[in-house]
């Protein structure tokens, strides 16, 4: 599905952190070269009631959206964390792709489900208790075995779960955060580890001061793979890093999501990667519901 704000409701070494960008020209001017360094990000937290709502609308609208060639977007749901939290995720080789994004979303909804943005957006918001959207910023420099955009989109395809870990920066310690995420990222590189970690930053749409990192997984078995911090910076290496933990983070959060196919209208660059996994059938058209039958005359009393 795409985001309301629902989807606008359009599209473990690891830290996700978030930014303030009080000075936006000071967050742009950090940008890698790499074309595809930005993420729309629609979340939405389900109604326990409407939980099979959801999934059939965001299966329909996917559908509908890629019939139409409409926007392309990953969705994911927490498998652990919080309860029935779901993101819709588009990546955008700049800015100025989020609206024609949004337009060719509307547009195939409106030509294979003859939904107005308006109707739509009320549709959703039926199965929805909260809501919103964020921008992030790929920060392939502070990342770990992931070398552009075009690497991370096929180690993406592969996956069926994610595993995020989100930081928020203490107030003044942005620099020295940074630092941090580099030490992480640069003993994860030498340890020849295959574990891939994309850091992001938030720069519109939520608290300041906060990174993200994702990371891939083929499987849940495979957080027991993941190379952990301090397994790639040592005890004395691990204790410096606490220290600065303290420091630097008002707080860090864990979670696994699960990849969902049948809700995603992903880049064709997925189904040539996985065309197993991303290959999503088409749904069955709903089935006429049969004429009723003309009710009998009342019997006449003897």
């Amino acid at each position: 599905m795409r985001t309301l704000p629902l989807l606008r409701v359009c599209s473990l070494a690891a830290a996700s952190l978030s930014l303030v960008l009080t000075v936006a020209p000071a967050c742009f001017a950090q940008q890698t070269s790499d074309k595809s360094s930005y993420i729309e990000l629609s979340w939405m937290r389900v109604r326990q009631d409407k939980l099979a709502e959801f999934g059939q609308l965001s299966a329909r609208v996917a559908e509908a959206n890629r019939r139409g060639k409409g926007d392309h977007w990953v969705a994911y749901q927490d498998l652990y964390g919080t309860d029935n939290q779901v993101w819709m995720v588009s990546g955008r080789q700049s800015l100025a792709d989020i609206e024609p994004g949004m337009t060719k979303f509307t547009g195939a909804i409106k030509e294979f489900m003859g939904y107005s943005p308006e109707h739509f957006f009320a549709e959703a918001s039926k199965t929805v208790e909260a809501s919103g959207s964020q921008l992030w910023r790929h920060r392939f420099d502070l990342s770990w075995n992931v070398k552009d955009s075009a690497d991370w989109e096929g180690r993406l395809a592969k996956s069926h779960y994610i595993a995020v870990i989100t930081l928020r920066v203490r107030p003044g310690r942005m620099v020295e955060t940074e630092k941090q995420i580099r030490t992480v990222a640069d003993a994860v590189t030498a340890a020849k580890t295959e574990t891939a970690g994309l850091v992001s930053q938030l720069i519109m749409g939520g608290d300041p001061g906060t990174f993200c990192v994702r990371i891939p997984l083929e499987s849940v078995a495979g957080l027991e793979q993941m190379t952990s911090a301090r397994q790639a910076l040592g005890e004395e290496g691990y204790r410096n890093y606490s220290e600065m933990s303290e420091k630097d983070f008002a707080s860090v959060e864990y979670k696994l999501k699960r990849i969902v196919p049948e809700w995603s209208s992903p880049p064709p660059s997925f189904i040539a990667a996985n065309p197993t996994m991303w290959k999503v059938k088409a749904m069955a058209p709903a089935k006429p519901k049969p004429a009723s039958a003309e009710p009998k005359p009342a019997a006449s009393g003897g």
